[in-house]
């Protein structure tokens, strides 16, 4: 009786012990509103190593879709994942959801204000680019603070640095070897408008999810850039 009881303590222990060195998954959302987007966060997510957990989604496959309808589908995806988790021993509800907007042309982008107050009431995170993500883009070849007209004019202008880039199109291993100047350009971007808009022109807080995503990858006791995440906290939320 003294071994067994012995022998089940120490497998109960070893149990523990294990169980105390691998941190359940984080099950996180990404809805994009175009490819270019998602393209960009599944070589991420891929570079990163990160598992499954971590889902991008397209609101719409052929072509960018409106914020709202943007946001309307990730409320969609977290409340279905919700009830499926009640009847699934391994699926678990999104711990976070995001969502990947561009303000674009503001005149005409009438959904841009309505999705922003969705969001908020829904606690979904929105990683807004103004005028659009390829200013996130830019910011990996030089930092600009000038305004741009609209989404169609920073995508010209990104031109300068990849000569031949278009919509959709996977451009992650150009930008990668500059991934770090780019988010110190964004953080610094974000700090000398701090108290304008919540999301001036030109700024992005694509690497409010990027570094997050890094920061879960690495498993730090702390923020991987704790201005930036401070930074983040005031935009976000």
């Amino acid at each position: 009786m003294a071994k067994g009881k012995s022998r089940n303590s120490r497998s109960a222990g070893s149990f523990r012990r294990k169980s105390g060195r691998k941190p359940p998954r984080k099950n996180i959302l990404i809805v994009c509103e175009g490819e270019t987007e998602a393209v960009y966060f599944k070589a991420l997510r891929t570079d990163l190593r990160l598992p499954k957990t971590v889902a991008v989604m397209v609101e719409n496959k052929k072509k960018d879709a409106a914020p709202v309808k943007v946001v309307a589908f990730a409320i969609k995806l977290v409340r279905k994942r919700k009830r499926e988790a009640k009847h699934s021993n391994f699926l678990l509800p999104y711990d976070e959801s995001w969502c990947l907007i561009d303000v674009e042309n503001p005149a005409q982008n009438s959904s841009f204000s309505k999705a922003i107050n969705i969001a908020d009431g829904q606690k979904i995170k929105l990683a807004v680019s103004n005028p659009a993500i390829e200013y996130w883009f830019l910011l990996h070849f030089e930092y600009s603070s000038r305004p741009f007209a609209d989404g169609q004019e920073i995508k010209r202008y990104l031109k300068k640095y990849i000569p031949n880039y278009k919509e959709g199109q996977n451009i992650f291993s150009d930008l990668l070897p500059n991934l770090a100047i780019a988010i110190n350009r964004a953080e610094k971007r974000l700090d000398n408008n701090l108290s304008d808009a919540r999301y001036p022109n030109p700024s992005t807080l694509v690497p409010c999810l990027v570094s997050y995503l890094r920061e879960i990858q690495k498993k730090p006791e702390k923020p991987e850039n704790a201005k930036l995440s401070t930074i983040c906290e005031k935009k976000l939320h």
